[in-house]
């Protein structure tokens, strides 16, 4: 039975650095945007919560799924390398950042003068244009 033993191997060889930064950037994000968004202003609410960690919970739902392609890929061609946990980590690491940086920006709005803020913003506001163009396109071809 080689599969399971290819199986165990292609797990133990997962890369763990990007699952930790993406866990702790997860972890990071929920953090801070409890205290800066419901402890601070003195404003939890348990359904923005719950909310939230239904959100993180997709996201460690696609990474677990990414490290089962990369497991697949290994335990089943034998190719030794994870392209798929790799980059949905840091893709989510990234994500998760800019997270913190709005949230940290929102608890100390000193902070936009920041080079790392302005990067940030910029990004978003870009990302935005072009989710709207899309969308915009979307109507379009809907009629």
């Amino acid at each position: 039975m080689p599969f399971p033993d290819n199986l165990i191997a292609a797990f133990a060889a997962l890369n763990a650095t990007w699952f930790i930064l993406a866990f702790a950037a997860i972890c990071f994000d929920l953090l801070t945007g409890f205290i800066i968004k419901g402890v601070i202003p003195h404003n939890v609410q348990s359904s923005i919560m719950r909310e939230g960690l239904v959100h993180k919970s997709w996201e460690v739902a696609i990474i677990l799924c990414a490290a089962m392609i990369d497991i697949a890929i290994s335990a089943g061609m034998g190719i030794d390398m994870q392209p798929m946990s790799a980059v949905t980590c840091a893709f989510i690491f990234v994500m998760e950042s800019a997270s913190v940086c709005e949230n940290a920006l929102e608890g100390n709005p000193e902070l936009a003068s920041a080079p790392v803020i302005k990067y940030v913003s910029k990004a978003k506001q870009e990302a935005a244009s072009e989710l709207d163009d899309t969308n915009d396109l979307g109507r379009h071809l809907r009629g």
